[in-house]
């Protein structure tokens, strides 16, 4: 059993051939439409359209200093996040139940987006757009079987943000 996570450990670093990587793209493709029309679904509701304590504090790093805001946003924070998430997290629980991975990573990785947003009302409803992308990613990961399509996925949707900066 340990062999058999470590394996998919190991082989979560590595890309086989180059028909594993069109995979991957394809993949990395349909995931980030998912989150797209999810988020779409998610932020147009009433709710959900006020700016996130999350998105405010990035909002004044990047006012602050842009150029290390945009390389810490989109490139340090999701290949950091995406190592603990994906392959910390998800595949020590993975070995329990996949299906608990996919949701404990998920609120995990929302909870530390949302956190400080003040109560525990205005954290739960700001978690919920986080909730949706980390579930994408876990899946991601669980599909692909490697970590790279998390990055690439989770460096797109995070550079996004800058389209509006």
């Amino acid at each position: 059993m340990i062999a058999k996570n470590r394996s998919f450990l190991w082989n979560s670093m590595k890309i086989k051939s180059f028909r594993g990587v069109i995979h991957n793209i394809k993949i990395v493709v349909e995931h980030l439409l998912l989150i797209f029309f999810a988020e779409i679904a998610v932020v147009s509701q009433p709710i959900f359209s006020r700016t996130t304590s999350n998105e405010e504090a990035l909002n004044t790093f990047v006012e602050q200093n842009t150029l290390c805001a945009m390389i810490d946003i989109a490139i340090v924070g999701p290949i950091l996040e995406e190592l603990v998430y994906r392959m910390g997290l998800f595949c020590y629980l993975r070995k329990k139940n996949v299906i608990l991975a996919h949701i404990v990573t998920s609120v995990v990785f929302a909870m530390g987006h949302s956190l400080g947003a003040g109560s525990l009302y205005l954290t739960l409803i700001e978690s919920v757009p986080y909730f949706v992308v980390g579930l994408v990613l876990s899946l991601t990961y669980e599909r692909s079987k490697t970590i790279y399509s998390c990055i690439v996925i989770h460096m797109l949707y995070n550079s996004l943000g800058f389209i509006n900066v």
